[in-house]
């Protein structure tokens, strides 16, 4: 499975705001994308600190990682991340059938690969593709 990333103009709101949109690419049919909702879930506002937010589930997930803390909850208006010693479950707040329960690791690998994207900045012809194992 590939995660891309790149920079669109909303769809929503009609302000020419560059926005970074994460998804994935050849997944599962099992797979339902959680995790790219729960990075770019701005909760209906129009603006999200989303370098921000991607850092603080970094911090997160190494504390679970580096036994810390024994989990950790990362959510949004509407997501949730339940990061455990080795997997983190992604799932919609209002159904919870919409959910994936992915290894911490390759959890961590987005979010390194997602950090380093926004790091550089809108940029509407940055188009990033990594491999992942989330399944």
């Amino acid at each position: 499975m590939k995660a891309r990333f790149e920079w669109r103009k909303s769809t929503t709101w009609d302000d020419d705001v560059l926005r970074p949109n994460c998804e994935f690419l050849d997944r599962p049919a099992d797979f339902r994308g959680s995790l790219a909702w729960l990075l770019t879930d701005d909760g209906g506002n129009g603006s999200f600190p989303y370098f921000e937010w991607a850092k603080e589930g970094l911090q997160k997930l190494e504390s679970v990682k580096l036994g810390a803390v024994p989990e950790e909850d990362w959510s949004t208006n509407s997501w949730c991340g339940d990061i455990e010693p080795l997997q983190v479950i992604a799932y919609f707040f209002y159904d919870e059938t919409q959910c994936d329960i992915m290894p911490i690791d390759g959890v961590e690998q987005v979010l390194k690969a997602w950090i380093a994207f926004l790091r550089k900045g809108p940029d509407p012809d940055r188009v990033e593709e990594i491999d992942v194992h989330l399944t």
